[in-house]
């Protein structure tokens, strides 16, 4: 530890610090575009959840208008994915975009506390040796 330089661990910190700041923008502009969308109007995921409801609602119905047991939950799930994706391409592409981000910032955003935690640890074990 003692060939560590505690200027660069802090330069380090820093670093990272700033990208941990600037992805929790994006995660914070990226969730408002997910539950509140980006004019006032509802989010890509409230806009999905409709779409996905009312698309399982259409195959329950639909079933029943025929006098037939709808499908199974699981299968009646993913006809409305089909449907959804059939009628709502750009929906469901934008759906899935944003969600994948969101999912991807929340990783990298928790690792990274990871690493700042632990050149905190190594900055602060460098000092106590008197380095």
């Amino acid at each position: 530890m003692a060939d560590l330089d505690p200027e660069e661990l802090v330069a380090e910190l820093n670093a990272t610090a700033r990208s941990v700041a600037a992805a929790s923008t994006k995660l914070a502009k990226l969730t408002n575009e997910y539950e509140r969308g980006t004019n006032g109007d509802l989010g890509i995921g409230t806009r999905y959840a409709i779409a996905l409801d009312d698309e399982l609602t259409a195959i329950y119905d639909e079933a029943e208008a025929k006098d037939k047991r709808p499908p199974a939950e699981d299968i009646r799930a993913a006809m409305a994915r089909r449907r959804v994706r059939t009628k709502h391409p750009d929906l469901d592409a934008d759906y899935h975009r944003v969600t994948t981000e969101l999912n991807a910032l929340t990783m990298w955003l928790r690792d990274q506390r990871t690493v700042l935690s632990a050149r905190q640890s190594v900055l602060n074990g460098v000092r106590s040796l008197g380095a």
